[in-house]
């Protein structure tokens, strides 16, 4: 019984890192709700120490982290249709706000078992700002789906399991900023808060001040009624652009490399203050997923941990502000929550947008907006803006849009393994047996001959084509 419950075939798929684990799931319909299986093997590991469980669970890990990832941290699988490795769709429903409830649960518990290892926390973090608060809509409720490209789904409060999952993250925030450890605390998130806790029978209280992330600054103040030693862990992201320098009382004490932990292990006094500026920077990242667009190449851009979107210049100054209640025809609009996302949202197939910029210029060209907190200009770029993904609402914009490629750039070499052959100007090399099917590998695979359906089938490759 325990084989057959345990599922050890998917255990050992999932120790071997094979993506068919995920997306060709064999029961019900693979999606982000595998996450919720590859969770309680943690469990079973802590539980047990059977290093088996382990192994699954790092290997689910991964293949979520970089098989089904957006730029963002948004997970890419979905239900209903079919989403093969590094797919990450733009104009079909993906990001769904379970997705990332469920991510933040299992790095969570990868958190508190490997608490030095910041990669856990800056998941969190991605997840948190990127999907969970992107996807609160005011009086609306809560989105279903993570958005990407044209306009965001209205959110709906109809006791969807994203909802639920939402409103319990919500509910959980307090519990990401600090960990408690035997020998002191975990810094893991910024923001304006404080944690008492009891150590050597001594009660030491932390304040965090702070407005990250609209700015960089941090403070934190310590209260005890006497002296006593205890170890302040500060995380410094990975997405810090530089080391980190960490002040004690207004001195230096140590700077801390990006992707760590900083200990700061020493005796502590009421009134002590600990301060650093995170090196927040913009990063562009490159879109390889399968909706690319005819010239140029699509780019995601991130500020610290803040994923970034194109609007309009003519529409910024209402990106921020609290959303209306929706009419009757927009309600019904909502409720198309199971339809291709192209369908629902029938701008944003007319959104890429073109910024006329190099891909070696863009972070040279950002300019802050004067009062607005990361939200930029393009210099020689008016008519459009960067700002958070997090405060749009119903405007029209992109998170990927496409930019002027170098002539000198190398062409791109596709791999035999890639799934999205056809769109990225491969050409067939073995095809149909049919005459009148010349190229019918490639295709397939595109998607022209086999609709998405089929791809559950296995019916990507030559070999399982009939």
């Amino acid at each position: 019984i325990q084989r057959y419950y345990q599922e050890n075939y998917w255990l050992e798929m999932l120790a071997q890192r094979d993506p068919a684990a995920i997306w060709q799931y064999p029961y019900d319909h693979p999606h982000c709700y595998l996450l919720t299986s590859i969770t309680p093997y943690l469990d079973q590991y802590r539980s047990s120490g059977e290093k088996k469980y382990l192994e699954a669970v790092l290997g689910g890990w991964e293949l979520y982290h970089t098989q089904w990832q957006h730029i963002g941290g948004a997970i890419s699988i979905c239900e209903v249709f079919a989403y093969p490795p590094k797919s990450a769709f733009l104009n079909l429903m993906n990001g769904e706000n379970c997705g990332s409830s469920f991510w933040i649960s299992l790095n969570h518990g990868l958190h508190q078992l490997f608490p030095m290892e910041e990669k856990y926390t800056n998941e969190i973090e991605k997840s948190l700002y990127n999907v969970l608060i992107a996807n609160q809509d005011g009086p609306n409720g809560i989105r279903y789906h993570t958005n990407l490209n044209g306009r965001k789904e209205l959110g709906t409060a109809q006791n969807t399991c994203c909802e639920g999952q939402g409103t319990r993250q919500f509910g959980s925030l307090p519990e990401y900023i600090y960990s408690v450890a035997r020998d002191g605390l975990y810094v893991n998130l910024f923001a304006n808060s404080s944690i008492q806790w009891r150590q050597v029978r001594r009660t030491i209280k932390l304040e965090m001040n702070t407005e990250f992330p609209f700015r960089p600054e941090v403070k934190m103040r310590l209260s005890m009624a006497a002296p006593v030693r205890t170890n302040i862990r500060v995380r410094i992201p990975i997405w810090a652009a530089a080391a980190m320098p960490i002040h004690i009382n207004g001195t230096l004490a140590t700077t801390g490399q990006p992707g760590t932990y900083q200990p700061l292990d020493r005796v502590w006094s009421d009134d002590d203050t600990i301060t650093f500026t995170l090196p927040m920077a913009p990063r562009l990242s490159l879109y390889t997923g399968i909706d690319q667009v005819p010239t140029g190449r699509r780019y995601g851009l991130e500020y610290g941990p803040i994923l970034l979107a194109v609007v309009a210049t003519a529409v910024a100054d209402a990106v921020g502000k609290l959303p209306t209640s929706p009419t009757p025809e927009e309600r019904t609009f909502a409720r198309m929550l199971f339809r291709n996302t192209a369908e629902a949202t029938p701008d944003s197939n007319i959104w890429p947008v073109y910024l006329q910029v190099n891909e070696q210029e863009i972070i040279q060209r950002l300019q802050p907006v004067p009062g607005k907190p990361l939200h930029f200009n393009i210099d020689g770029v008016a008519q459009y803006q960067y700002v958070p993904y997090f405060q749009i609402n119903d405007e029209l914009f992109t998170c990927f849009p496409a930019l002027k490629t170098p002539e000198s750039y190398p062409a791109e070499t596709v791999g035999s393994n890639d799934l999205a052959l056809a769109r990225k100007g491969a050409i067939a090399t073995s095809d149909s047996e049919l005459p009148s099917e010349s190229g019918g590998t490639a295709k397939i695979i595109d998607g022209i001959i086999a609709n998405p359906a089929n791809f559950t089938a296995n019916r990507w490759h030559s070999a399982n084509t009939p």
